[in-house]
């Protein structure tokens, strides 16, 4: 059956069912392939997760094309259902390979951090935030030995700096304090918090902020007083810049992180 909308795709078998979307596989006329990602019917009253999905499909037009972020091919309407067509990445996700312990992730964890980077720093240039930095929205593929790294699903980022409802939306193991205390204005800072903690998972195994309990994980990661473990006690061997870097993007204080996803892939790139 062919897909509505300008694209002439024919609909393979569903990729992904979450809360908010239905990701299938199209294939177009050329062969081909491409994923039609559909906001869940359950989805069409619940307002913010309907805006959410729109405004994401939005910014990824906005932000694409670029090496290292999925490209938007369309976007629009099915009838009341908003969807979108992203390009095929043929991998899996950083998460899932971690969780597989590919040998790219212990090979190659500085390539794919810096193609990470790369990605949000070019994301917070357009005028966005993400707000749901982690492995899992980092999509990971190989071809002859090298890799390439992309980001996705925008269905939580907003334009940078804007006011917004005081409500926590993320992955909370990845948030910034400023997100756990549900400030108003959330700022490029809280991405670089939460890739300092996806860095920290890629190259030690360990969260940052662990605990008995949530409540004493998320004390740990919102107070002054509790420093993580620096990730070279974890992996002795680890670079000491990496170490450095690591750290100071995980600073509870905002403005004593990196000032800029920017700064942060110039030290990135003198590992």
């Amino acid at each position: 059956m062919a897909a509505k909308g300008r694209m002439e795709l024919t609909r393979g078998r569903e990729l992904f069912k979450g809360g908010m979307a239905r990701l299938t596989l199209g294939v177009a006329p050329t062969g081909r392939q491409f994923v039609i990602r559909e906001l869940l019917r359950r989805n069409l009253f619940r307002l913010r997760l309907h805006r959410g999905f729109v405004r994401g499909t939005n910014i990824r037009v906005d932000l694409t094309p670029h090496p290292n972020i999925v490209s938007s091919a369309e976007n629009g309407y099915s009838g009341l259902l908003p969807y979108e067509v992203i390009e095929f990445v043929d991998g899996e996700s950083v998460r899932r390979c971690m969780q597989h312990r590919n040998s790219a992730i212990a090979e190659r964890s500085f390539e794919i951090l810096k193609q990470a980077a790369t990605a949000l720093a070019h994301v917070h240039e357009m005028g966005y935030i993400h707000l749901d930095v982690k492995a899992e929205n980092f999509l990971l593929s190989q071809n002859d030995g090298k890799i390439t790294v992309k980001l996705t699903d925008f269905d939580l980022s907003l334009p940078s700096g804007i006011r917004h409802s005081h409500t926590r939306s993320g992955t909370e193991a990845y948030m910034a304090p400023e997100q756990l205390r549900a400030d108003s204005v959330t700022s490029p800072a809280a991405d670089i918090f939460a890739f300092g903690v996806m860095a920290y998972n890629l190259v030690t195994g360990h969260m940052p902020f662990e605990g008995k309990s949530v409540k004493e994980r998320r004390y740990r990661q919102m107070s002054d007083s509790y420093t993580p473990v620096p990730p070279r006690e974890r992996k002795p061997d680890l670079m000491p810049h990496l170490d450095w870097l690591i750290m100071r993007c995980l600073e509870k204080d905002a403005a004593k992180r990196f000032p800029s996803m920017s700064y942060l892939c110039k030290e990135l790139a003198k590992l």
